[in-house]
């Protein structure tokens, strides 16, 4: 696919077998996503992905890795704050329509059956 989408703070990227998330550097960035830098994360690894309205005039791109499928995730325990979920994509709410596509788009490319395939 190869469709990139901008948001604040990261850039998201689909791929035909992973989806690429790629963290911006600078003052506001959370300091995790700064050391992250980069995640490619397979499509078997993601259970769902969700689209919800934010804060401020936004909405919110969330995909939703499979139990097991992110030792960091799993070394987190649910403790990191919301915005420091490096599986969020954080959008102007103008870009909604185009955020339903990618949505959309991801799912269509998610495996059916739950998979053991790891970050």
């Amino acid at each position: 696919m190869g469709d990139v989408l901008a948001g604040i703070h990261a850039t998201w990227e689909l791929e035909s077998d992973a989806l690429v998330i790629r963290f911006e550097r600078g003052i506001r960035t959370p300091r995790l996503f700064q050391a992250l830098r980069e995640r490619r994360v397979p499509h078997e690894a993601l259970a769902s992905v969700t689209l919800t309205p934010g804060r401020r005039g936004t909405v919110v791109l969330h995909a939703v890795p499979r139990p097991g499928a992110d030792p960091l995730m799993e070394a987190a325990a649910g403790q990191l704050k919301e915005n420091s979920d490096p599986y969020r994509l954080v959008l102007p709410a103008e870009r909604e329509a185009l955020a339903v596509h990618y949505r959309d788009g991801l799912r269509s490319l998610l495996p059916s059956q739950p998979g053991t395939a790891g970050v």
